[in-house]
């Protein structure tokens, strides 16, 4: 694949995110940003296309026809004060004065959404990865024991969300990897950093040297799409050294705060570019990658969220997608054949 893309210059430099080597143009979160970049066809896995034109052929198991990686950020578990109070106004507004009182006394949690997903999921065979913080800036991970042998149990899996400064620290990564694993009891494969907070190439270097064997932070904040050209799978190539790195990147494509807040869409242009990349995605036997946090669950503070996540889930079913984990597609895209 590798000597393919090579062939073709404004390919190669896409797929390996070139430009993010030497801009200086980031944002407050010192993200590369869409707006910063010169490629804008975001829409289009132009990389992915190429290849498939070359004569490289996906498949996935049980003659699906794509997969849907599905993943949850758990940024926070309780709300905050504002917004226990805002959603606690908007149901006394609504005459329902015990739970909005409820809401304020914080004798109910919305964000407390796990079981709720799950059991969503489950109807339509679905499982996903769930990505927990563990550096406790939001909440004390080792408080969380139960629930995530829960997820566990449930045939979900947990991968790490790294903290805010993680990204670019090898020794914050090995400190917040070790410290979830002692809590499952159990190794983690997967990775994607608060914030999508991303160093090319350095990051995938330092998950690589962590023990990471995947990562699905690739993406872009403020934009939704294929953003280095890519619907399937890949293992990143440094630039630096002329050599690839050790992870697989499960790129990401469609984030709930990148359209309801970046974007600002309604649900109706929302869901035409949802099914737009679904249907790119199905064309080319690839692979797109969704996060709904938690708290999208919470149908006061984000109404309507929650069906629109089992909107996905129905139409994707229909289609003849795998719903699954991070860590499945990574077990199955590195399986010896």
């Amino acid at each position: 694949m590798i000597e393919e893309l090579k062939e073709n210059e404004y390919l190669w430099n896409l797929f390996t995110q070139k430009e993010a080597y030497f801009s200086y143009n980031l944002d407050k979160y010192q993200r590369f940003t869409y707006s910063s970049s010169k490629h804008k066809n975001v829409f289009e896995p132009e990389v992915s296309q190429f290849l498939i034109k070359k004569g490289f052929s996906f498949s996935w198991p049980n003659n699906k026809k794509f997969a849907i990686c599905l993943t949850h950020d758990i940024d926070n578990i309780f709300p905050s004060f504002k917004n226990r109070g805002y959603s606690s106004l908007k149901l006394i507004s609504r005459f329902q004065l015990k739970n909005g009182l409820k809401r304020l006394l914080n004798q109910e949690n919305p964000y407390w959404s796990f079981s709720e997903i799950i059991r969503l999921e489950k109807k339509y065979d679905a499982t996903s990865s769930f990505f927990f913080m563990a550096d406790q800036s939001n909440y004390d991970i080792s408080k969380l024991e139960n629930e995530l042998k829960y997820i566990i149990k449930n045939g979900c899996e947990e991968g790490l969300h790294g903290g805010y400064n993680t990204f670019n620290n090898l020794d914050l990564i090995l400190k917040e990897k070790i410290k979830l694993e002692e809590i499952l009891g159990e190794n983690i494969i997967g990775y994607r950093n608060h914030f999508l907070r991303f160093k090319i190439p350095e990051t995938w270097e330092l998950l690589s040297k962590a023990g990471f064997k995947y990562d699905t932070t690739l993406s872009y904040a403020e934009m939704i799409g294929f953003r280095n050209g890519m619907c399937h799978p890949f293992k990143p190539f440094n630039l630096n050294n002329n050599r690839e790195i050790d992870v697989l990147e499960i790129p990401l494509v469609i984030q709930d705060g990148t359209l309801r807040t970046y974007m600002n869409l309604n649900m109706d242009k929302s869901w035409l570019l949802c099914k737009k990349l679904i249907d790119t995605t199905k064309n080319m036997n690839g692979v797109i990658t969704f996060v709904w946090h938690n708290h999208f669950f919470d149908d006061v503070l984000y109404k309507g969220w929650k069906n629109f996540y089992e909107k996905i889930l129905n139409y994707s079913n229909e289609k003849n997608a795998w719903l699954t984990s991070g860590g499945n597609i990574f077990r199955w895209w590195t399986r010896k054949t």
